[in-house]
């Protein structure tokens, strides 16, 4: 028991202790501004509800807790969308506080944009977790052939006459819905970023500016997070659909046949594995930050008041 729990978490638990050390390296270095309580909480309630759920999903599709109403089919579909289902409530939560600023608020010149508060490479690296849930979408969906009920969900391989192997795929009868979920979930992503940088600036500029970083920083990290255990998913499962071969009698003895990427077995759990702990890095830096985030308890009553304000 003790080894499926280390296969199934193993990815968790080595994002947890990188994030860990990547915490305790740059607490030094980073300047942590004080956050009020809504923001914090709202935070830590995004991260933990939408770890839980992953979590849970993991727990439940190991063979140590069944579901016997449940069809292998409907585990895999849940194994592809929990990731994202978490990831975009997370999201969603990280947009508690939605700021009204009053009009004592700092005047800018220059117009906020999506990017007015977060480095362009949380966005590139967003884009780039898109992408590659898409090349490692469109691949399999063509390769996919229906079963016997017409979904989308099954591969084959001719191996001669009248014989054949087939195996799951993430065809487009998985892929579908999980599309759809990363489109709300990157939408929803950029809504929360424009609604953090909307409002004008409070009189405290600087610190006002760097509690809006952290909070679009976390959202999308989050994101990309969930981006990053949906593809394990998706390429642990095609790990899983290599691993397929077939057996037949010939005239010159027993032929074995392998599917054309069965050297791609090996790099694709490796890869699965990989990405999985570096999506529980993201969640698991965001979740140590704000847990380690302190209250605006300064003493400064113009400041006070603009929080006040803020949360009316």
């Amino acid at each position: 028991m003790e080894r499926v729990l280390l296969m199934v978490f193993g990815p968790a638990l080595l994002g947890l202790v990188a994030a860990l050390a990547v915490w305790l390296i740059a607490r030094p270095r980073s300047s942590r501004p004080a956050v009020s309580g809504a923001v914090r909480w709202s935070t830590l309630a995004g991260v933990l509800l939408a770890s839980g759920i992953v979590l849970a999903q993991l727990l439940l599709g190991t063979t140590l807790v069944g579901f016997p109403l449940r069809s292998p089919t409907a585990l895999m579909m849940t194994s592809f969308t929990a990731p994202l289902i978490a990831g975009l409530i997370a999201v969603v939560l990280l947009m508690v506080p939605v700021v009204r600023r009053s009009g004592d608020g700092t005047a800018e010149l220059h117009r906020r944009t999506l990017t007015s508060f977060g480095s362009r490479w949380w966005f590139l690296t967003l884009a780039g977790a898109v992408l590659l849930v898409v090349l490692a979408t469109v691949w399999p969906g063509l390769a996919s052939v229906p079963d016997d009920q017409g979904r989308y969900t099954m591969y084959w391989i001719d191996m001669g006459p009248g014989s054949s192997m087939g195996s799951t795929i993430y065809g487009w009868y998985f892929s579908r819905p999980s599309l759809a979920l990363v489109v709300l979930l990157v939408v929803a992503g950029l809504v929360v970023v424009w609604l953090i940088s909307r409002p004008p600036l409070a009189p405290d500029r600087e610190h006002d500016v760097a509690v809006r970083r952290w909070r679009t920083r976390n959202v999308l990290a989050m994101a990309t997070g969930a981006l990053l255990l949906h593809l394990a998913r998706v390429v642990d499962s095609l790990a899983g659909t290599a691993s397929i071969y077939g057996q037949t009698q010939t005239d010159q003895g027993l032929f074995t046949t392998r599917t054309p990427f069965a050297a791609l077995e090996g790099p694709l759990r490796v890869a699965a594995d990989i990405l999985e702990a570096g999506a529980w890095l993201l969640w698991f830096t965001v979740l140590l930050i704000a847990v380690t985030r302190s209250a605006r308890t300064r003493d400064d009553g113009a400041v006070r008041s603009s929080w006040r304000s803020a949360s009316s």
